[in-house]
């Protein structure tokens, strides 16, 4: 697993949503509703009555039918809107059958106290009183404002959620590289969010099985301080992996001093005991899979599936040269595997990389996977009676510290050389 902020997939296609601009025109709808509802008026159409004076005169002869009054507070506390019906003065004159009995009108303006009581009497029952607002109608448009900022941010939220869930789907051309390979990775710089996206078909894990190993790495990445945290969510057939980034301190084997490195391996082999503790098998502890961050070193890439098919074929997510030959005889992966990666990695650490100042330039390029059979032989020898990280560390240094000091080419040539020299001067 690579961890670092090279991803696969740098084209992402921003999709439009209409539904987002159908919700928005809903409620502007829905508003614009509510305040036309609010002030429903009616145009006049070749109505006598345009005033209130008018109104009251015609109440006065008795030609107001219906009326309906209610308040206007935008006017003022005197202001009020009537409306209804009254006799048409040209039925009344002729009797003629082709005039319409009754007109509408609609008046707006102020209505004195004295004024008001007057057209309760003259109007009796004729008159309906409305309140200028129903409770339904107050509740709503004081509520409005709030509802309008709660569901915007409710929405805002719920996108950003979908968002985020999503957003490890948005792989543009990478889909092809998706299908080939059954995986892709990816780094989210905004988030800092490293993605690792897996055909669920490829993980050859059975359900159960999976399940497991999925909920022992959260658990694991929660609760121990060397893996980063991770999280997994099943969407359209894909397990999408998040785990937070990384901060490289320094390379490997640039970590100063000895001790230094002799107490960041004491922590990452005592780390390792405690999670195969839980039963956990990582299947591939090697140096490209353990970083310098924060003071120590942590252990990545849990895959969630030990067997999977990549690129077509089936195959064990582990590193060949440090699958232990007892896992290839039997076609599985344990912590055999695990602790020969891991003495590899502590050899190099510790032996080869502390080295390499004094180190030939032909001899530099010596790497982990050299000390493979070195490694097995001290495994097979302890035949595996302490399955202990700690005691493998314990076993390599004092393998270490029985060795004989390393001596570069050079300093055997010069070392020839005096020897060469005193024998001459013992004869002369």
């Amino acid at each position: 697993m690579e961890n670092n902020s090279k991803k696969d997939g740098d084209e992402k296609p921003k999709n439009f949503h209409p539904k987002v601009l159908l919700i928005w025109l809903a409620v502007l709808a829905a508003i614009i509703g509510l305040a036309m509802a609010q002030s429903q008026e009616i145009t006049p159409s070749h109505s006598n009555i345009t005033s209130i004076n008018d109104l009251i005169l015609e109440a006065r002869d008795g030609n107001i039918e219906k009326a309906v009054i209610e308040s206007d507070p935008k006017g003022g506390d005197e202001w009020y809107a009537i409306q209804g019906n009254f006799k048409n003065p040209a039925y009344l004159a002729t009797s003629n059958e082709d005039e319409y009995q009754l007109l509408p009108f609609y008046v707006k303006g102020r209505v004195t106290e004295s004024e008001y009581k007057e057209l309760r009497s003259l109007l009796g029952a004729k008159l309906r009183e409305n309140p200028s607002t129903t409770i339904w109608t107050d509740l709503l448009f004081s509520l409005l404002p709030f509802l309008l900022i709660i569901g915007l941010l409710y929405f805002l939220f719920v996108r950003q959620l979908k968002m985020a869930g999503k957003g490890a789907l948005n792989f543009g051309k990478s889909k092809a590289k998706l299908l080939t390979k059954g995986r892709i990775h990816w780094f989210d710089q905004k988030t800092n969010i490293f993605y690792k996206l897996y055909k669920k078909e490829n993980l050859l894990d059975s359900a159960k099985d999976l399940e497991l190993r999925l909920n022992q790495i959260v658990k694991l990445s929660s609760s121990m301080e060397f893996i980063p945290v991770i999280t997994y969510t099943f969407e359209e057939g894909l397990l999408i992996m998040k785990q937070d980034k990384l901060s490289m301190d320094n390379r490997l084997d640039k970590i100063e001093p000895f001790e230094k490195k002799l107490t960041l391996i004491n922590q990452l082999a005592q780390s390792l005991d405690q999670m195969h503790a839980e039963g956990f098998v990582h299947g591939d502890v090697n140096r490209k899979n353990i970083i310098y961050s924060d003071d120590r070193l942590w252990l990545i890439d849990f895959e969630p599936s030990l067997l999977q098919i990549k690129n077509h074929a089936k195959q064990w997510m582990s590193t060949m040269p440090y699958i232990h030959h007892d896992d290839m005889k039997s076609n599985t992966i344990t912590i055999k595997s695990d602790l020969l990666g891991f003495g590899c990695f502590v050899n190099w650490l510790l032996v080869h990389s502390d080295l390499k100042p004094k180190l030939h330039r032909s001899e530099i390029s010596i790497q982990p996977q050299d000390y493979v059979e070195e490694c097995s032989e001290l495994i097979n020898e302890h035949e595996f009676e302490f399955n202990s990280f700690q005691k493998l560390v314990e076993i390599i240094l004092e393998k270490i510290n029985t060795k004989p000091p390393f001596i570069s080419p050079e300093e055997l040539a010069k070392s020839i050389s005096r020897i060469g020299a005193l024998q001459y001067w013992n004869d002369f």
